[in-house]
């Protein structure tokens, strides 16, 4: 529970929600006098400080902060949201280790912010940028590789 006091620096009335800024501002006078206690006081609330992010609900801060570390760890490519409401995330192209017709690996990260629901997969996309086989995480312990042709039409799963 917390302890409303009400101090008096320098005749003006300063208040004080917390005990422990109660204790910073008290030290404060002791060691350096009124207007020391009042810079005391100030220097520990600003560190207090939460941020402002805009959120009208716990929820939608908590969705924000996941959001935010989705970001960035897996969105250094990009981030797109979805029609239904779900956001992807793409990561940055790996360079594929052999010349040839794909131009690397990426992770997509998907996220659905209403059920806090994510899934990820591997996408080797070609030199045009279409993807051309998909590998989703491993869920059972068997991985599973679908490959697509240029026009992305299914091909084959292995």
């Amino acid at each position: 529970m917390e302890l409303l006091f009400q101090l008096y620096v320098e005749g003006e009335p300063f208040a004080c929600v917390d005990y422990k800024a109660v204790v910073v501002a008290a030290v404060g006078g002791l060691a350096f006098g009124g207007a020391a206690a009042a810079k005391a006081y100030k220097m520990w609330k600003a560190k207090k400080k939460v941020t402002n992010t805009g959120a009208q609900s716990a929820k939608q801060a908590a969705n924000l902060k996941d959001h935010l570390k989705q970001a960035e760890k897996y969105g250094k490519a990009g981030i797109k949201e979805l029609q239904n409401g779900k956001i992807r995330y793409y990561g940055d192209t790996i360079p594929a280790k052999k010349a040839g017709e794909m131009a690397g690996r990426r992770t997509v990260r998907e996220w659905d912010p209403a059920t806090g629901a994510k899934r990820t997969w591997h996408e080797t996309v070609d030199h045009n940028g279409t993807v051309r086989q998909v590998r989703p995480e491993l869920n059972n312990g068997t991985k599973t590789h679908f490959m697509f042709d240029k026009n992305g039409n299914f091909t084959k799963k292995w």
